[in-house]
């Protein structure tokens, strides 16, 4: 009868966790790798104004705490603990400018997740691979452009990555408890960004196909569906079922056309995901930055993907490189298929918690690449579009001015002007932010001009960043001509103000 005997940890292999001090990946090297994520997401945190959606956010978490819950609700498409974050954030840090105060959460949300990236690779591809994918994280264009934002999307990656790490030490420490916090990060997470449930599925299915070679007991699978189950039932039972009817009625109006799922957002949504918006931030990225994010990151992830999973491979390495290709695929897959055929609106930031496994995976591609040579070449590469794509987050102009839009205005304005509003109807939510809730928002004037002989001067004050907003505006510039003459114009694309005075 032969004696099984406990394999001895192999230092040497990828995806081991005993790895000596004087390896590639040592905490040295972590800690200026750390400091190099927090200083490229600190570089000019606060020179653009916010954007509508990070507007939205600030002035709901400036509300009371029942009025906050109220406009979440309401808006039907995220859950409150961003929110509350942001909250909290502005009370303590308000004296640094709203925006400092308001982006900073999202900071460090996203320089914790390059950590836990890095723990994570250290376990599962080994320390080179771990360190490399970590460097990339930390200089990625998407991470560092969401970081920069007064929004959910890096606190929500950052959890998803810390509840991966959670079940890969339960998986290859055979170390169950840490079922438990993941049940609790899980909660956490869906919490934060309601599409983090199909990386949470991807976790489920991992732990599912590996349930036989590295089991966990059932109490630590029970406590974690406890921990969960106690963290999201307050929302589900108070906020959740009439943010679900909200929900309907925002399908039933269909995504906006920037947000809906085609066959270009096939492969526009996994370039962009590895930075191919450079170098220009927009709906128009040069097509040689498509092409290079898929063939270093895409082409050199899905190269680890296939090498690691074949069945030559060892067994415990394909268990790991199968964790980071379902945290991958699965993620981006269900998220396609979600807005095809529910018509819910997509983009690519939804994607940010795939962004860490999906580096993870490129990097142990890249240092896979043989002759010594290609791989050098590679990773130099790799590095340097990454950094342009930071380069081009920094360079800005993707957000509108709207804090000088609205310093102009409120500069320019009389008393008795009215202000017609394109396309909104009425004042943006930037307006309680940069003009102070205690300045009175001008009169609004109706979209049918039908009380235009009330002021003598009207402004018109426009958005276009939209084709068919432009159109509009020209319309309505020619509607006002007939009785007023334009006497004043100023404009930083996409936003422009126009005076007309009474003839």
């Amino acid at each position: 009868m032969r004696v099984k005997t406990k394999e001895a940890p192999d230092p040497t292999r990828p995806g081991s966790p005993e790895l000596p001090s004087g390896e590639p990946g040592g905490h040295g090297a972590l800690a200026v790798l750390l400091g190099l994520a927090l200083a490229v997401r600190l570089v000019r945190l606060g020179a653009e104004s916010l954007w509508f959606d990070e507007a939205f956010s600030i002035t709901s978490a400036g509300e009371s705490w029942s009025e906050l819950i109220a406009a979440v609700v309401a808006d039907g498409r995220h859950p409150p603990l961003s929110f509350l974050v942001l909250k909290a954030s502005l009370a303590l840090l308000g004296g640094l400018g709203v925006e400092l105060a308001a982006r900073l959460p999202s900071v460090l949300a996203s320089t914790v997740e390059v950590l836990l990236a890095w723990r994570l690779g250290r376990l599962l591809v080994g320390s080179r691979a771990a360190l490399t994918g970590a460097a990339l994280l930390a200089l990625a264009q998407l991470s560092v452009r969401q970081a920069q934002e007064a929004r959910m999307y890096a606190l929500a990656s950052c959890l998803v990555v810390a509840a991966a790490l959670l079940v890969a030490r339960a998986l290859f420490e055979r170390r169950p408890g840490a079922l438990v916090g993941a049940g609790l990060v899980s909660g956490l997470a869906l919490l934060t960004h309601y599409w983090t449930v199909f990386s949470l599925v991807a976790l489920v299915a991992w732990a599912w196909a590996l349930r036989r070679s590295r089991p966990c007991p059932l109490r630590a699978w029970l406590g974690a569906a406890v921990v969960l189950f106690f963290v999201v039932a307050p929302w589900t039972v108070f906020g959740l079922p009439a943010q679900l009817e909200r929900a309907g009625e925002l399908l039933a109006e269909g995504a906006p056309e920037w947000g809906r799922v085609s066959w270009s957002t096939l492969y526009l949504a996994p370039a962009f995901l590895a930075g191919g918006e450079q170098p220009r931030l927009g709906p128009d990225p040069a097509v040689s930055a498509l092409a290079t994010a898929w063939v270093l990151l895409i082409g050199s992830a899905l190269f680890a993907m296939t090498r690691g999973l074949r069945a030559s491979g060892r067994r415990g390495d394909r268990d790991r490189v199968l964790g980071l290709a379902l945290l991958t695929g699965v993620p981006i897959a269900l998220s396609l298929l979600a807005g095809a055929l529910t018509g819910a609106q997509f983009a690519v930031r939804y994607l940010l918690p795939t962004l860490g496994p999906l580096l993870l995976l490129a990097a142990t591609g890249l240092l896979a690449l043989r002759p010594r040579a290609l791989r050098l070449g590679a990773l130099v590469l790799a590095l340097a579009f990454s950094v342009g794509g930071v380069v081009a987050v920094w360079r800005g102009g993707w957000k509108p001015d709207w804090r000088t839009f609205i310093a102009e205005l409120s500069t320019r304005r009389a008393t008795e002007d009215g202000v017609l509003w394109l396309p909104a109807g009425r004042e943006p939510l930037q307006w309680a932010v940069y003009a102070g809730e205690d300045t009175e928002p001008p009169a609004s004037v109706r979209w049918d001009l039908t009380d235009a002989g009330d002021h003598p001067r009207i402004w018109l004050a426009a958005f276009a960043a939209n084709p068919a907003y432009r159109s509009d505006l020209e319309r309505q510039r020619r509607a006002l001509i007939v009785t007023h003459v334009s006497t004043f114009r100023w404009s930083a694309s996409p936003l422009s103000l126009e005076l007309f005075e009474r003839r």
